[in-house]
Protein backbone atom coordinates (compact mmCIF):
# COMPACT_ATOMS: atom_id res chain seq x y z
CA UNK A 1 0.00 0.00 0.00
CA UNK A 2 2.67 2.24 0.86
CA UNK A 3 4.58 2.01 -2.69
CA UNK A 4 1.08 2.94 -4.44
CA UNK A 5 0.59 5.67 -2.36
CA UNK A 6 4.05 6.67 -3.36
CA UNK A 7 3.58 6.09 -6.72
CA UNK A 8 0.43 7.92 -7.16
CA UNK A 9 1.73 11.07 -5.27
CA UNK A 10 5.00 11.04 -7.11
CA UNK A 11 2.90 10.53 -10.24
CA UNK A 12 0.72 13.67 -9.59
CA UNK A 13 3.73 15.59 -8.54
CA UNK A 14 5.78 15.48 -11.67
CA UNK A 15 3.05 15.56 -14.05
CA UNK A 16 1.74 18.80 -12.51
CA UNK A 17 5.28 20.07 -12.45
CA UNK A 18 5.64 19.21 -15.93
CA UNK A 19 2.10 20.42 -17.47
CA UNK A 20 2.69 23.96 -15.70
CA UNK A 21 6.69 24.12 -17.05
CA UNK A 22 4.61 23.29 -20.41
CA UNK A 23 1.80 26.43 -19.63
CA UNK A 24 4.15 28.82 -18.62
CA UNK A 25 6.56 28.27 -21.88
CA UNK A 26 3.34 28.20 -23.93
CA UNK A 27 2.32 31.53 -22.37
CA UNK A 28 5.30 33.12 -22.31
CA UNK A 29 5.29 32.36 -26.47
CA UNK A 30 2.04 33.01 -26.66
CA UNK A 31 1.43 35.82 -24.23
CA UNK A 32 -2.15 34.20 -23.42
CA UNK A 33 -3.17 34.67 -20.06
CA UNK A 34 -5.51 31.29 -19.22
CA UNK A 35 -2.65 29.28 -19.64
CA UNK A 36 -0.28 31.28 -16.99
CA UNK A 37 -2.60 31.54 -14.28
CA UNK A 38 -3.22 27.63 -14.74
CA UNK A 39 0.51 27.22 -15.38
CA UNK A 40 1.72 29.48 -12.16
CA UNK A 41 -1.20 27.89 -10.15
CA UNK A 42 -0.11 24.50 -10.51
CA UNK A 43 3.57 25.15 -9.90
CA UNK A 44 2.69 26.77 -6.84
CA UNK A 45 1.13 23.75 -5.43
CA UNK A 46 2.71 21.24 -6.54
CA UNK A 47 6.22 22.88 -7.41
CA UNK A 48 6.80 24.50 -4.34
CA UNK A 49 3.70 24.52 -1.53
CA UNK A 50 3.75 20.89 -1.27
CA UNK A 51 7.26 20.31 -0.87
CA UNK A 52 7.25 22.40 1.61
CA UNK A 53 4.91 21.13 3.35
CA UNK A 54 6.56 17.73 3.23
CA UNK A 55 10.05 19.68 4.66
CA UNK A 56 8.07 21.16 7.52
CA UNK A 57 7.22 17.40 8.55
CA UNK A 58 10.57 15.85 8.00
CA UNK A 59 12.81 18.62 9.39
CA UNK A 60 11.66 20.08 12.54
CA UNK A 61 14.25 22.42 13.14
CA UNK A 62 12.44 24.34 10.06
CA UNK A 63 8.86 23.64 10.32
CA UNK A 64 7.39 26.74 10.92
CA UNK A 65 9.16 28.59 8.10
CA UNK A 66 8.41 25.67 5.61
CA UNK A 67 4.85 25.74 6.74
CA UNK A 68 4.38 28.85 6.33
CA UNK A 69 6.17 29.39 2.70
CA UNK A 70 4.48 25.92 2.20
CA UNK A 71 1.11 27.86 2.71
CA UNK A 72 1.73 30.54 1.19
CA UNK A 73 2.42 29.22 -1.78
CA UNK A 74 -0.49 26.74 -1.77
CA UNK A 75 -3.37 29.20 -1.38
CA UNK A 76 -1.67 31.22 -3.90
CA UNK A 77 -2.15 28.31 -6.34
CA UNK A 78 -5.69 28.02 -5.22
CA UNK A 79 -6.05 31.74 -5.52
CA UNK A 80 -4.50 32.33 -9.22
CA UNK A 81 -7.06 28.59 -9.94
CA UNK A 82 -9.94 30.82 -9.16
CA UNK A 83 -8.86 33.59 -11.28
CA UNK A 84 -8.13 30.98 -13.70
CA UNK A 85 -11.76 30.21 -13.62
CA UNK A 86 -12.76 33.78 -13.79
CA UNK A 87 -11.18 35.06 -16.56
CA UNK A 88 -12.16 31.94 -18.63
CA UNK A 89 -15.56 31.02 -18.00
CA UNK A 90 -16.80 34.72 -16.65
CA UNK A 91 -14.65 37.29 -17.66
CA UNK A 92 -17.30 40.03 -18.17
CA UNK A 93 -19.04 38.72 -15.21
CA UNK A 94 -19.04 41.34 -11.87
CA UNK A 95 -20.00 38.27 -9.71
CA UNK A 96 -17.15 36.10 -10.84
CA UNK A 97 -14.75 38.58 -10.06
CA UNK A 98 -16.23 39.50 -6.67
CA UNK A 99 -16.21 35.70 -5.54
CA UNK A 100 -12.39 35.71 -6.55
CA UNK A 101 -11.98 39.02 -4.50
CA UNK A 102 -14.20 37.19 -1.72
CA UNK A 103 -11.86 33.96 -1.58
CA UNK A 104 -8.87 35.52 -2.22
CA UNK A 105 -9.33 37.63 1.28
CA UNK A 106 -10.31 34.21 2.87
CA UNK A 107 -7.38 32.45 1.72
CA UNK A 108 -4.46 35.51 3.34
CA UNK A 109 -6.38 35.50 6.52
CA UNK A 110 -6.71 31.40 6.62
CA UNK A 111 -2.65 31.44 5.32
CA UNK A 112 -2.00 34.19 8.18
CA UNK A 113 -3.91 32.42 11.13
CA UNK A 114 -2.30 28.92 10.32
CA UNK A 115 1.31 30.64 10.18
CA UNK A 116 0.25 32.63 13.50
CA UNK A 117 -1.19 29.19 15.46
CA UNK A 118 1.53 27.08 14.26
CA UNK A 119 4.01 29.48 16.03
CA UNK A 120 1.73 29.96 19.04
CA UNK A 121 1.69 26.46 19.58
CA UNK A 122 4.14 24.81 22.21
CA UNK A 123 3.26 21.03 22.13
CA UNK A 124 2.05 18.27 19.53
CA UNK A 125 -1.85 18.27 21.22
CA UNK A 126 -1.55 22.16 19.84
CA UNK A 127 0.07 21.20 16.42
CA UNK A 128 -2.64 19.04 15.65
CA UNK A 129 -5.59 21.29 17.37
CA UNK A 130 -4.07 24.31 14.85
CA UNK A 131 -3.98 22.34 11.87
CA UNK A 132 -7.59 20.78 12.59
CA UNK A 133 -9.01 24.42 12.91
CA UNK A 134 -7.44 26.29 10.15
CA UNK A 135 -7.73 23.17 7.71
CA UNK A 136 -11.04 23.26 7.64
CA UNK A 137 -10.86 26.49 5.85
CA UNK A 138 -8.37 25.63 3.06
CA UNK A 139 -9.95 22.11 2.91
CA UNK A 140 -13.50 24.36 2.08
CA UNK A 141 -11.61 26.78 -0.57
CA UNK A 142 -9.99 24.07 -2.08
CA UNK A 143 -13.31 22.37 -2.72
CA UNK A 144 -14.67 25.28 -3.63
CA UNK A 145 -12.06 26.06 -6.05
CA UNK A 146 -11.96 22.72 -7.61
CA UNK A 147 -15.71 22.73 -7.40
CA UNK A 148 -16.16 26.04 -9.51
CA UNK A 149 -13.86 24.98 -12.15
CA UNK A 150 -15.37 21.66 -12.38
CA UNK A 151 -19.06 22.77 -12.72
CA UNK A 152 -17.67 25.26 -15.65
CA UNK A 153 -15.57 23.03 -17.58
CA UNK A 154 -18.61 20.71 -17.38
CA UNK A 155 -21.21 23.30 -18.33
CA UNK A 156 -19.10 24.79 -21.48
CA UNK A 157 -18.50 20.87 -22.42
CA UNK A 158 -21.87 20.60 -23.54
CA UNK A 159 -22.27 23.68 -25.36
CA UNK A 160 -18.52 22.54 -27.44
CA UNK A 161 -19.70 18.60 -27.74
CA UNK A 162 -23.10 19.87 -29.42
CA UNK A 163 -21.15 21.85 -31.54
CA UNK A 164 -18.48 19.12 -32.49
CA UNK A 165 -21.52 16.87 -33.59
CA UNK A 166 -22.32 19.66 -36.08
CA UNK A 167 -19.29 19.85 -37.46
CA UNK A 168 -18.85 23.39 -36.05
CA UNK A 169 -16.16 22.24 -33.19
CA UNK A 170 -13.04 20.38 -32.66
CA UNK A 171 -13.61 17.45 -30.61
CA UNK A 172 -10.50 17.27 -29.25
CA UNK A 173 -11.79 21.24 -27.21
CA UNK A 174 -14.81 19.09 -26.14
CA UNK A 175 -12.77 16.08 -24.78
CA UNK A 176 -9.99 18.83 -22.83
CA UNK A 177 -12.88 20.50 -21.52
CA UNK A 178 -14.52 17.77 -20.60
CA UNK A 179 -11.09 15.87 -19.14
CA UNK A 180 -11.05 19.19 -16.89
CA UNK A 181 -14.42 19.20 -15.74
CA UNK A 182 -13.77 15.64 -14.73
CA UNK A 183 -10.16 16.70 -12.76
CA UNK A 184 -12.02 19.19 -10.98
CA UNK A 185 -14.47 16.45 -9.79
CA UNK A 186 -11.89 14.13 -8.35
CA UNK A 187 -10.22 17.04 -6.40
CA UNK A 188 -13.51 18.04 -5.61
CA UNK A 189 -13.81 13.87 -4.63
CA UNK A 190 -10.95 13.82 -2.60
CA UNK A 191 -10.99 17.04 -0.72
CA UNK A 192 -15.00 16.02 0.65
CA UNK A 193 -14.05 12.46 1.24
CA UNK A 194 -10.39 14.11 3.04
CA UNK A 195 -12.28 16.53 5.34
CA UNK A 196 -14.75 13.54 6.39
CA UNK A 197 -12.17 11.42 7.41
CA UNK A 198 -9.64 14.28 8.83
CA UNK A 199 -12.09 14.95 11.16
CA UNK A 200 -13.92 11.75 12.24
CA UNK A 201 -11.80 11.62 15.44
CA UNK A 202 -10.32 7.86 14.02
CA UNK A 203 -6.60 7.94 13.88
CA UNK A 204 -6.69 5.36 11.43
CA UNK A 205 -9.19 6.69 9.10
CA UNK A 206 -6.54 9.64 9.10
CA UNK A 207 -3.20 8.28 8.73
CA UNK A 208 -4.44 4.92 6.48
CA UNK A 209 -7.42 5.60 4.40
CA UNK A 210 -7.14 9.70 3.97
CA UNK A 211 -3.86 9.15 2.17
CA UNK A 212 -5.21 6.03 0.44
CA UNK A 213 -8.16 8.13 -1.12
CA UNK A 214 -5.88 11.22 -1.80
CA UNK A 215 -3.38 9.11 -3.65
CA UNK A 216 -5.89 7.42 -5.66
CA UNK A 217 -7.65 10.92 -6.62
CA UNK A 218 -4.49 11.81 -7.03
CA UNK A 219 -3.70 9.02 -9.68
CA UNK A 220 -7.09 9.57 -11.51
CA UNK A 221 -5.78 13.44 -11.85
CA UNK A 222 -2.83 12.46 -13.48
CA UNK A 223 -4.56 10.42 -16.00
CA UNK A 224 -7.18 13.08 -16.69
CA UNK A 225 -4.30 15.82 -16.89
CA UNK A 226 -2.15 13.68 -18.98
CA UNK A 227 -4.73 13.30 -21.72
CA UNK A 228 -5.94 17.08 -21.47
CA UNK A 229 -2.75 18.95 -22.32
CA UNK A 230 0.07 16.01 -23.27
CA UNK A 231 -2.55 13.99 -24.96
CA UNK A 232 -0.29 10.20 -26.85
CA UNK A 233 -1.66 10.21 -30.73
CA UNK A 234 -3.51 7.25 -30.83
CA UNK A 235 -6.16 9.03 -28.07
CA UNK A 236 -6.15 12.19 -30.53
CA UNK A 237 -7.13 9.80 -32.79
CA UNK A 238 -9.49 8.09 -30.83
CA UNK A 239 -11.46 11.28 -29.90
CA UNK A 240 -11.12 12.81 -33.83
CA UNK A 241 -12.86 9.28 -35.20
CA UNK A 242 -15.69 9.44 -32.17
CA UNK A 243 -16.52 12.72 -33.21
CA UNK A 244 -16.50 11.78 -37.00
CA UNK A 245 -18.72 8.99 -36.34
CA UNK A 246 -21.09 11.38 -34.02
CA UNK A 247 -21.49 13.71 -37.11
CA UNK A 248 -22.10 10.63 -39.29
Amino acid sequence: MQIFMLVAVGTLFVVWIVTGVRLMLLARRTRALPEFLLGAGLLCQAGIGYPLSVVAQAAPRYALVASALGALFSNAGMGLLFVFTARVFHDSSRWAWAVVGACGALLAVQGAGHVIAQAGAGTAEEKLAAVLFWGAGSLALSGLSWGWTAFEALRFHGQLRKRAALGLGDPVVANRMLLWGLMGCFALGAVVIDTLLLYSGSRVAREVLLPTITAAAGLLVSVCMILAFWPPAAYLAFVRGGGSAARA
